[in-house]
């Protein structure tokens, strides 16, 4: 029996519902979650809306229930009949990569460039933890499209861990490394980046930050207790609730007090796109991460004077998920503050979110009643 939490109601609780195992055909596999971390898109999602800005907001017309979740770690408990032998290892935990496409490469530019983070727009798209099905992370099972989306993490980080990294950690891994060559080719080093945010993403970016810049960046976020944190992993912090003040002391201790080469953005709202515009030097870069939400009003002709550039960028491809896992195993990179937490604990803890009370990571762990089946 497959038993999850649901989304029945847009922003109530999540409702214990239980459904028939469902039964993997051809190259597909069934797993059967053993941890699953809570993304703050899930709160999004779990009030039914992304906010765009001047009051407006981008409705989800998913039907309901479905069940959230797209940080999986689980073991494979049936295989479909396309599935060779030796695809997976029986009771051996596996991360699932859950931003999956309609493997159509001689159809789908995206699926053909293996960039299926970049939502495949096929109607065979496969994308199982959209948030539209009932097998996301906040299930007991799911059903998993193809085994070649089993990621072994064994090695490279500890058993409950490997969920985060198949969203936050994948995310920030590929956010850095968008700003990594522009940063070498100044030779100026770490200080020359920005963190904004220091929620799950902001952290998983510390974590990854010496191996792909070579030392800590600086850091701003309204939270002393975060920045704290980050002080005492070797960042240098900076509140950002006074703008002005913030800023003039970035540019200050920028390399030539012109301000700095880029800035990740792991909010996305308003407030810290102003910050990133207020501190970038001439040729600066701003990636932006974050969903809080928000708009950017500039002059256009101030694009090519200041000669910068702003780039979105959403979690990553499947061969950044191995390309990051090679790092994590040769390289030691410290994980982000992350707790555990029952499944039965799920709408407690997005309302925890919600209101600012999460420090890090929350992963629940399935210790559902009685175990699970299968």
């Amino acid at each position: 029996m497959l038993r999850t939490y649901g989304v029945v109601e847009y922003g109530q609780d999540l409702k214990l519902l239980k459904r028939p195992l469902p039964v993997p055909k051809g190259e597909e596999v069934l797993v059967r979650t053993t941890y699953a971390g809570m993304c703050h898109s899930d709160l999004h999602i779990w009030e039914g809306y992304f906010k765009l800005g001047g009051g407006k907001k981008l409705p989800l017309p998913y039907s309901r229930p479905f069940t959230l979740g797209h940080e999986i770690e689980g073991v494979v408990v049936a295989a479909g009949g396309g599935v060779p032998e030796g695809a997976f290892r029986k009771g051996k935990s596996y991360a699932i990569y859950p931003w999956i496409g309609c493997d159509r490469s001689e159809s789908c530019v995206q699926c053909r460039s293996e960039k299926t983070n970049h939502w495949c727009q096929s109607k065979h798209s496969k994308g199982f933890t959209d948030g539209k099905s009932i097998y996301g992370g906040y299930s007991s099972h799911c059903i998993v499209p193809h085994y070649k989306y089993l990621i072994d993490y064994e090695g490279a980080v500890p058993k409950g861990l490997g969920c985060i990294y198949m969203c936050s950690g994948l995310t920030a891994f590929s956010a850095l490394k968008s700003v990594v060559s522009k940063v070498e080719n100044i030779g100026v080093g770490s200080k020359d980046v920005m963190i904004v945010g220091l929620g799950g993403l902001g952290f998983q970016a510390l974590g990854f930050a010496k191996a792909l810049l070579g030392g800590m960046p600086l850091v701003a976020d309204i939270d002393d207790d975060k920045l704290e944190e980050a002080r005492a992993r070797g960042c240098r912090a900076y509140n950002s609730k006074d703008l002005a003040r913030a800023t003039q002391r970035i540019k200050a201790d920028s390399y030539d007090g012109t301000g700095i080469c880029a800035v990740v953005d792991f909010v996305g709202s308003s407030a810290t796109q102003t910050l990133a515009e207020a501190v970038l030097r001439k040729g600066g870069k701003s990636v932006i991460v974050g969903l809080f939400g928000g708009m950017m009003e500039r002059p256009l002709v101030m694009w090519p004077f200041r000669a910068r550039s702003v780039e979105g960028s959403f979690v990553g491809s499947y061969a950044d998920a191995k390309e990051m896992m090679s790092v994590l195993r040769r390289t030691r990179v410290e994980p982000p503050p992350h707790h555990f937490r029952s499944i039965s604990r799920a709408s407690e803890s997005l309302r925890d979110l919600k209101k600012g009370k999460v420090m890090g990571r929350c992963i629940f762990k399935h210790d559902w009643p009685g175990g699970a089946s299968m």
